[in-house]
């Protein structure tokens, strides 16, 4: 309960502070290290985007795919407000998800919010499938660097950092669904 706790304070000030405001990913450099996942370019307001076949598939490999689809849906909510698609891919009972559903729609009216993807994801990995068909995957998502801002003015500057997530996933009917996020 303790890990979850330290997550849903730290989403939260990513949420409810909305003071941090990277620079957009073509400014950063460093682009041609960072692993070839769609996460790179923000979906915009479109269409969300589609899963790609191997997210269907109940292997670590599958969990992978849908982990990664699923950082894709938050940036396409982040860009347009339909909420509807992340919702589809969650359990109701995931509070630290219903956390992040509620930043990237708040993030979509937001002058502030910074250009291309939040928080974009690096790498990830998932461990073996369990006897009940659940899996942990984890990722690396690049936080910053960041300009910090009080009442408009920039106070401070943020370096980049590593954030480290688990998503537990489960799969039923078909599907991967994501039950819970964690510090991982």
């Amino acid at each position: 309960m303790r890990r979850h706790g330290l997550l849903l304070i730290l989403v939260a000030t990513f949420a409810l502070s909305g003071c941090l405001v990277p620079p957009p990913i073509s400014a950063r450099g460093g682009d041609a290290a960072r692993s070839a996942s769609a996460t790179e370019q923000a979906p915009g307001a479109g269409k969300s985007p589609s899963a790609p076949p191997e997210a269907r598939e109940q292997t670590p490999e599958g969990a992978v795919a849908f982990t990664r689809h699923w950082w894709d849906v938050v940036n396409h909510v982040r860009a347009s407000a339909d909420a509807q698609p992340l919702r589809d891919l969650t359990d109701s009972g995931c509070r630290v998800c219903a956390m992040f559903l509620e930043y990237a729609v708040a993030a979509s009216f937001d002058p502030l919010a910074s250009e291309g993807p939040w928080l974009p994801l690096q790498a990830a990995k998932a461990e073996p499938l369990d006897p009940a068909g659940t899996t942990v995957v984890h990722t690396e998502h690049l936080e910053g660097p960041a300009q910090v801002y009080v009442n408009g003015e920039v106070v401070g500057e943020r370096e980049s950092e590593i954030l480290r997530l688990a998503f537990h996933l489960r799969f039923a009917d078909g599907q991967w669904v994501l039950d819970e996020i964690f510090p991982g």
